[in-house]
């Protein structure tokens, strides 16, 4: 039982005594005015003129910077004077820097490396780009052009096309150490944009397997109305490979058979060489020339 409480007799409960008058809090004396606190720290003359003394570098060092801003925003020694341009074969240096938007003279540090190659992406034969700043006056760009797979040939012209089917360039002939491909396209074409084969994959893996064919340069591939490919090489030899959707996996089977045993025989004497059917190649026998065997390779 606290000390506070009481015991009833009669009820033995316990009771609460009654509060006593409450105190009011004891106020705090303040100091006379103009008396000097006791406890007040006294700070050393030596420390605050340290104090003023950073303060006083503190402001010197932010105009100084803000200077050394202001000159390299308008110094004529960081304008832009030369802009070298490397990797571009197609389109000569000038062109590259005026589509870049490099041709105006600005302050290297305000030039903006970052357009200037998403303006050089634009170009239907840049594949990439990117512009480095060298100081104090250079931009170096470095372009990486499209590489070629092969050329479309159309009624309309011949387009270089690369790995992803784009065609970058409307050349005036195919090239002669690439494949050809000659194919019924109903829509134009655009540069920079696929090229509008609707079995524009199988195509490209045809495109690069027919190097691994051992037939001379240029081979044409060429696709039907109805859809067929077929190999037609200058050595007088034609390969039916059938629809375009399987020509590559029949291309793989003619390369191996080609470059095995009986392949010399068959670049000799055959005429039109049929891949439609693996198990069984057929093939038409040149004029004035003996039948042979062919003897599928593994």
């Amino acid at each position: 039982m606290r000390r506070s409480e009481r015991k009833d007799m009669l009820g033995y409960r316990p009771a609460r005594k009654a509060p006593g008058p409450v105190r009011a809090p004891r106020a705090t004396p303040r100091p006379a005015p103009g008396a000097r606190k006791s406890n007040r720290r006294r700070v050393a003359p030596v420390v605050r003129l340290n104090r003023r003394l950073r303060g006083m570098r503190n402001w010197l060092f932010a105009i100084l910077l803000a200077e050394c801003l202001w000159l390299a925003g308008t110094s004529p020694v960081l304008i832009v004077r030369h802009v070298r341009v490397e990797g571009a074969t197609i389109r000569n240096p000038r062109e590259i820097a005026r589509v870049a938007g490099l041709l105006q003279p600005v302050n290297i540090f305000r030039a903006h490396a970052s357009r200037a190659a998403r303006n050089l992406l634009k170009l239907p034969e840049v594949a990439s780009a990117v512009v480095h700043r060298r100081y104090p006056n250079t931009l170096d760009v470095v372009v990486t052009e499209r590489r070629p797979l092969g050329s479309v040939q159309l009624p309309a012209g011949t387009w270089l096309v690369d790995a992803t089917g784009i065609a970058y360039l409307h050349a005036p002939k195919p090239l002669a150490t690439h494949p050809i491909l000659t194919a019924p396209v109903k829509d134009p074409v655009v540069l920079g944009k696929p090229v509008p084969l609707p079995a524009l994959g199988a195509a490209l893996r045809c495109l690069t397997l027919i190097p691994t064919l051992p037939l001379k340069e240029p081979v044409h591939l060429h696709v039907t109305d109805a859809g067929e490919a077929w190999l037609d090489g200058p050595d007088a030899l034609k390969i039916r490979l059938g629809p375009l959707d399987d020509a590559p996996a029949r291309l793989q089977l003619t390369a191996r058979l080609l470059n095995g045993p009986d392949g010399s025989q068959v670049l000799k004497k055959a005429a039109v060489l049929d891949m439609t059917m693996p198990k069984n190649e057929n093939y038409v026998p040149r004029q004035n020339t003996p039948d042979f065997r062919i003897t599928e390779t593994r």
